[in-house]
């Protein structure tokens, strides 16, 4: 289905007769509502899961596809939607603490894909809570206090980048609704309780955890500022892969050379599961060590051989194997080291990650002071994440 704003009207066609993609304009002739070359965005895709048929959202005005953007992406349209790397390959164990590694061979941008589970609300999981089958919302069983419901939902292509956020509608009612983000292990990586007001706001919306706070913060020109070479000499660099320029690193010396990043404060990175970045080396068999300082004499590291040069890749370091020289704590970083034999290229958006690719699980823990109480109810949950397109 395409549904138009300012209620232009309704048609029915399949999105691979279309051929086109979200944030893509299209040209609308209704001639019996006098619509003619009508430019408009394509400003949401919705389809069901299995289904060969989606629902497209168009926007009439340039400024409704602004405001659109503002709303749900936060505003900062211009980091989000600048050139990106589309990022394909094969996964290739390196080093013990390297998770993966994948090569990057152009130049992209990023989309934002969002899965609604809507009215009447699928649920994969829960205790004393049930579909009300008139509202399509999920409440508690009658006679229940207290019960929770589960969505869980796993991103359906390779294409992943990295979560956004999770978003949802509830009606408090005579009760409180608790919002957990677990991994499949059980182990919450995100909560809060629900606000209390009826229907959508801003307030109830969770997003993991990832440093630094903005996109390319500390290797975008004049980033190169921020880090101190030790042995070596850092210098800025406009051959950057994620948005044009990144910061590179040259040894001064036969040995390793470092670059230093001094954080503000001290820093509590206990939650970090994942380290991601790129890498650019001009010569083979170039070893790249990047450190998690508490202090210089206890730090975490991890180990990558760039094999391959004159090329970008993306590494990614489970945090979790990373080597431990001397008394280091992750609830306790300084510094951000990058140090290396030769000279290389650095590049990151955000470095470190709570939670990468994987099932996503949301539990809704609802409860009410008596059984005849009114019930809260969730009427609609969103999850949305970043991948990237070749388009």
């Amino acid at each position: 289905m395409i549904y138009l704003s300012k209620n232009y009207g309704v048609t029915d066609v399949t999105l691979e007769a279309l051929r086109i993609d979200l944030f893509d304009t299209v040209t609308v002739n209704l001639p019996d509502l006098g619509v003619s070359n009508a430019n408009m965005y394509i400003i949401a895709i919705e389809h069901e899961l299995g289904s060969r048929r989606c629902r497209l959202t168009l926007g009439g005005r340039l400024e409704l596809f602004e405001d659109y953007l503002s709303e749900a992406l936060g505003g900062d349209v211009a980091s989000r939607f600048g050139p990106r790397p589309s990022v394909i390959g094969e996964i290739a164990d390196l080093r013990s603490t390297l998770f993966l590694a994948q090569k990057v061979v152009t130049a992209s941008s990023y989309r934002y894909v969002t899965y609604w589970n809507k009215r009447p609300v699928t649920i994969h999981g829960g205790q004393n809570v049930t579909i009300n089958p008139v509202t399509g919302m999920v409440e508690l069983a009658s006679g229940f206090t207290s019960g929770y419901a589960e969505v869980r939902f796993l991103p359906p292509t390779e294409a992943f980048r990295r979560w956004g956020y999770v978003e949802w509608i509830s009606y408090p009612g005579g009760g409180s609704i608790t919002v957990k983000v677990m991994d499949p292990q059980g182990n919450v990586l995100a909560q809060k309780s629900d606000p209390g007001f009826a229907g959508w706001h801003l307030a109830k919306r969770l997003r993991l955890k990832r440093w630094p706070g903005r996109a390319q913060e500390i290797t975008r020109r004049p980033a190169n500022r921020l880090w101190t070479g030790i042995n070596a000499e850092v210098f800025a660099s406009s051959g950057g892969i994620v948005s044009g320029s990144c910061i590179g690193m040259r040894p001064s010396g036969s040995g390793m050379g470092e670059m230093v990043y001094q954080l503000p404060s001290a820093t509590d990175f206990s939650w970090a599961r994942f380290a991601t970045f790129f890498l650019y080396a001009f010569s083979p068999n170039t070893t790249v060590k990047l450190r998690l300082y508490t202090d210089p004499g206890n730090y975490y590291e991890g180990t990558v051989t760039i094999t391959e040069p004159d090329v970008w890749k993306e590494y990614v370091l489970d945090v979790s194997t990373l080597s431990r020289i001397g008394n280091p704590s992750l609830g306790n970083v300084t510094r951000i080291g990058v140090a290396s034999d030769g000279p290389i290229l650095f590049d990151v958006d955000y470095l470190l990650h709570q939670y990468l690719r994987g099932q996503l699980v949301v539990r809704f823990e609802l409860s009410r002071p008596s059984p005849t109480a009114q019930s809260p109810k969730i009427s609609s949950i969103s999850i949305t994440y970043e991948e990237v397109t070749t388009r």
